[in-house]
């Protein structure tokens, strides 16, 4: 099974978070399958690192809801040792950023929170995001196929440029099916490096880019 899965970011933003010295963690997530689902993720891979989950704040929520949440533990925060884990849609993301802002935290978040689009993007709080190598930082091939296809499907490119990695990896993923075979495989791929875990399921590690004002700043 191969595919851009959240919960693959969501356990590898809990890893991150932990290894830059954040212990207990706000999650902000909506409150449905999907988010219930990667919610579950990250704190369970949290929990493996020694960790918790502070709070967590459904972002449908209002903002006056939110906030009450956040001064009720204010107190307890540090930014040494606090931080947010973000995953919700661009416009959830666009919503709670003014909160998120006030909280003055690290905020760790999924490919998701990021529409593409600057002029909707450039007022969602800092952060540090996990995304695929084909939009964070290609090689040259991959630069150059990617300009290609933006120009054939100009209308619907950012929509669909993740499927389109996608594809790509499953295209030379078949050249893998030895690999596959004999648990061996390692392929850098635009989605990222792509391996097999102990059950043999493909996993896809993402790389961390920070965001400011919506761009991609490293």
């Amino acid at each position: 099974q191969f595919g851009l899965s959240p919960i693959d970011e969501a356990r590898q933003a809990a890893q991150l978070a932990v290894t830059n010295g954040c212990r207990k963690v706000f999650v902000i997530t909506p409150t449905n399958d999907w988010g219930d689902r990667v919610r579950q993720a990250f704190q369970k891979q949290l929990e493996l690192q020694e960790a918790t989950v502070i709070s967590f704040m459904a972002a449908e929520n209002n903002l006056e809801e939110l906030l009450a949440n956040f001064l009720s533990l204010r107190n307890e925060l540090s930014p040494s040792d606090n931080c947010v884990f973000l995953a919700t849609t661009p416009e959830l993301a666009l919503k709670v950023s003014p909160l998120l802002k006030q909280m003055k935290l690290p905020v760790y978040a999924t490919s998701h929170v990021l529409s593409g689009k600057i002029d909707r993007d450039q007022d969602i709080v800092d952060l540090q995001l996990i995304d695929i190598p084909w939009i964070i930082s290609p090689d040259t091939e991959s630069a150059k196929l990617r300009s290609e296809l933006e120009q054939i499907w100009s209308n619907d490119f950012i929509t669909y440029r993740r499927i389109y990695a996608l594809g790509i990896d499953a295209f030379h993923l078949i050249n893998k099916i030895s690999d596959l075979k004999n648990n061996t495989l390692n392929m850098q791929g635009v989605t990222g490096n792509l391996s097999l875990d102990s059950k043999q399921r493909i996993v896809r590690q993402g790389i961390w880019t920070i965001i400011k004002n919506g761009k991609i700043t490293k």
